[in-house]
């Protein structure tokens, strides 16, 4: 019976055993493909530091320059200069750090605001060179992965004007300075209009002018800048009630600039349910507040009309007597004369005409004194406060204080005088009205001529 058997034939050479199943070829052919990539990857680093361009991703003063010569890049940034500008990012400087940016900047400073003297290719040529630098093996991956282009243009490359940055610097500040807003109201139609308190924000113009004559921004162009809180004064419902409770006022004239003053109306309202609708508003909010309003009797609107409209009282004496004492009443008319009144105001001869001097032009003429007929600086003035008195009782207005003679001055009906000395008797009236008055002095042809001017609401006029 014949036997099969399978066999390995194995040829012998010199004693030396060979092995016949094409191993040796793959590892030959895996040399030869590494050595290949070793070339084409070095032809890369080559062509990465001595390409001649910069890598692409590489922005210079916020272009993109990437795959251009130094010379087109420094030509593309150049003509960009009066665009570029220097983002300001505000954030609060209480914080540790600043937080992640915003899209958009708070507040912008063109860079040609802060200095004229950018050299464009030198940092063009920082950018460049910055990239290219390290290892050179590592330049091919660093340039086809962009792992060694950034942006270039921080402050350190560019010399700032310190005038210009603290010009550019306060005006920034100003732009991103917010004024604290206080608690406000308003009285309205049947109600309380309560805007609460707002923090703003301030910002230092000296913090940052110093940092931009540091040249603190980074290659992106941004900036951060701290503010600090500029709390707004807050008030309470209490307080708020406090000042419109029963704080009612007819419009007024102001005597100094000659202008109306506005109404102020009362009001009364729930405090407690006041305040808690105020602790429940966010900060600015408007919170309406129910209120019993009390209205003044004069609005602005109705005095603009009507201020001085009427002659409420007048009255006519004639000056008789020695020279100086025709000229003391001329002056003391004089002194008078115009003075305005709001209603509550209290007027006081002696005060509108202060001492009666030589230095204010008063002479020696007869006065009444103790029961005697004396001559004294300022003598026959009674004549002008006795006018005075009488037109106040024409125009119905409340009498404050006033004396009468121990005689019956000739000028004057019986009993309508009123008698004045320094430091001594006074004439004094009240606006009792609900509009402002103004006293009207004048003298003519020896004559002292008084008139109360005001408001009548019917709008009839009186003379007597």
């Amino acid at each position: 019976m014949e036997q099969t058997t399978n066999e390995v034939k194995t040829q012998h050479t010199g004693g030396a055993r060979v092995q016949k199943n094409g191993g040796a070829i793959p590892l030959i052919a895996l040399g030869v493909a590494l050595a290949v990539l070793a070339g084409v990857y070095g032809g890369m680093c080559a062509l990465a530091v001595y390409g001649g361009t910069l890598w692409k991703g590489t922005h210079v003063l916020g272009q993109d320059v990437g795959g251009l010569t130094p010379g087109e890049a420094a030509a593309v940034v150049e003509a960009a200069l009066p665009e570029i500008k220097i983002g300001l990012y505000a954030y609060d400087g209480e914080l540790d750090a600043a937080p992640e940016r915003g899209e958009a900047p708070d507040v912008s400073i063109p860079l040609t605001e802060l200095t004229a003297d950018i050299d464009v290719p030198a940092i063009v040529e920082q950018a460049e060179q910055s990239t290219k630098s390290g290892f050179i093996l590592t330049a091919g991956w660093r340039y086809f992965t962009g792992g060694g282009a950034a942006n270039y243009g921080g402050g350190d490359a560019i010399p700032v004007d310190p005038a210009k940055a603290a010009s550019a610097a306060k005006e920034a500040a100003e732009a991103l300075s917010q004024p604290g807003q206080d608690t406000v109201y308003e009285v309205s139609e049947a109600a309380v209009e309560i805007q609460m308190a707002q923090d703003g924000r301030s910002v230092s113009a000296k913090t940052l002018q110093d940092s931009l004559e540091q040249g603190a921004w980074d290659g992106g162009l941004g900036l951060d800048v701290p503010y600090f809180e500029a709390p707004g004064k807050t008030l309470t419902a209490q307080e708020i009630h406090d000042a419109v409770y029963g704080e009612v006022k007819n419009a007024s004239y102001d005597i100094t600039t000659g202008s109306i003053v506005p109404e102020e109306t009362g009001a009364d309202f729930d405090v407690a349910a006041a305040q808690q609708a105020m602790d429940g508003a966010a900060p600015g909010e408007t919170v309406t507040i129910s209120a019993e309003i009390q209205y003044p009797a004069v609005t602005a609107d109705e005095l603009r009309s009507a201020l001085f409209r009427d002659v409420l009282g007048e009255c006519s004496t004639h000056v008789s007597g020695t020279a100086p004492r025709i000229n003391n009443v001329r002056l003391a008319a004089a002194a008078f004369n115009g003075t305005v009144m709001n209603t509550g105001d209290v007027f006081s001869y002696n005060d509108a005409l202060g001492k009666r001097t030589v230095e204010k032009g008063y002479g020696p003429a007869s006065a009444y004194i103790s029961g005697e007929t004396v001559d004294v600086i300022g003598g026959g003035i009674c004549q002008g406060s006795s006018t005075l008195y009488l037109a106040c009782l024409r125009a119905n207005l409340e009498i404050t204080e006033r004396y009468a003679h121990r005689y019956t001055p000739s000028y004057i009906p019986w009993g309508m005088d009123a008698t004045v000395s320094w430091g001594g008797p006074d004439y004094k009236f009240t606006n009792n009205t609900d509009y402002p008055i103004k006293i009207v002095a004048e003298f003519v042809n020896n004559d002292i001529i008084i008139k109360i001017l005001g408001t009548n609401v019917d709008g009839s006029y009186v003379k007597m």
